[in-house]
């Protein structure tokens, strides 16, 4: 198991001390030890113990080498494996390149030819690395991807901030009647709100509406809302505030500080205030950040009162007093 994947190499050594060769199946089977290790540790974001892991996978694979057990397709996907746990992808895909090279002595009968998972593998060490170009050439060489083919290109495009691929790949995705999953969706509304594409994110929090076997979170909705405040589109961010319930989710204080935000950015003071008191009505506790937006509110909207009571042009209603004091 992935927990023991030191005692295999224990295991491993004492053959040796015994005058007894490991085979192929020995080798292979501590690979797969140490896989599992990594991708348990990765889980436990244990990444000095994944990595080591991934680190003994490569030189199980070195010995495999030397002792003229040439590794199989299973062996080295094992290993990459690994290392895209470890978030090595520059070890993945070193460890790709060798199986691939045209080497007689290293491979007599021709090099290994990539499996699907192998491919996945390394897309999605990519994936981690947000190396977003380098995972789209290793999806044009995967004669059939599927969902997790396309999750871990979606999810490097979206960390590298390539919006435009992560919904070109999304497209491509629906046309082979592939269903994306929440972590999928998220990345994508994710990459939207950075890039400002307030449109985008609200269409695809609506498609995790419509029902595509998840259901949008806080964290998801505070994106979007978060994407509307940058946007100045202050009404629908409130909006979307208040479709929460209809979900059966509870606007945190990130939620309502965005809200604040996108009120605030649009001169709606008193709208900003008054989430701000209905936030501590919800007994969530505001941070520096809300609290010093609606101090912000608070100031302008005085500001503007004061200004237009000396032109003449508007007077304080005594709602407005009352909120503002």
């Amino acid at each position: 198991t992935g927990q023991h994947w030191r005692r295999a190499l224990q295991l491993l050594g004492d053959m040796s001390d015994k005058q007894l060769v490991p085979d192929r199946k020995a080798y292979t089977g501590a690979i797969d030890a140490c896989s599992r290790a990594a991708n348990a540790a990765n889980l436990a974001s244990a990444q000095e113990e994944a990595a080591a892991a991934a680190a003994a996978a490569r030189s199980l694979l070195q010995v495999m080498h030397e002792q003229k057990f040439a590794p199989t397709v299973f062996s080295y996907g094992m290993a990459i494996a690994a290392c895209a746990r470890a978030r090595q992808p520059d070890e993945a895909l070193r460890l790709l390149a060798e199986m691939r090279t045209e080497d007689v002595e290293r491979w007599p009968n021709g090099p290994l030819k990539p499996n699907l998972v192998i491919l996945n593998s390394c897309i999605s060490a990519c994936n981690l690395a947000g190396r977003w170009q380098e995972a789209l050439g290793l999806l044009q060489e995967v004669t059939s991807p599927d969902s997790k083919s396309f999750g871990g290109a979606i999810g490097a495009c979206a960390r590298g901030g390539s919006w435009e691929w992560a919904l070109e790949l999304f497209g491509r995705m629906q046309a082979k009647s592939l269903a994306p999953d929440n972590v999928m969706l998220s990345a994508i509304i994710s990459v939207c709100s950075r890039a400002r594409k307030w449109q985008a994110s609200l269409l695809f929090l609506a498609e995790m509406r419509r029902g595509v076997g998840v259901s949008p979170s806080v964290l998801q909705y505070n994106e979007a809302i978060s994407a509307c405040d940058q946007a100045l589109e202050w009404q629908w961010a409130l909006w979307l505030l208040r479709d929460m319930p209809a979900g059966e989710m509870h606007p945190d204080v990130i939620t309502f500080g965005a809200a604040i935000s996108a009120c605030d950015r649009a001169r709606q003071w008193v709208l900003a205030l008054e989430l701000h008191e209905e936030m501590q009505q919800q007994q969530l506790k505001p941070n520096l950040i809300t609290f010093s937006l609606a101090v912000g509110a608070c100031r302008k909207k005085l500001a503007s009162l004061l200004s237009a009571a000396r032109q003449g042009t508007e007077e304080p209603s005594d709602a407005q007093r009352k909120k503002l004091l």
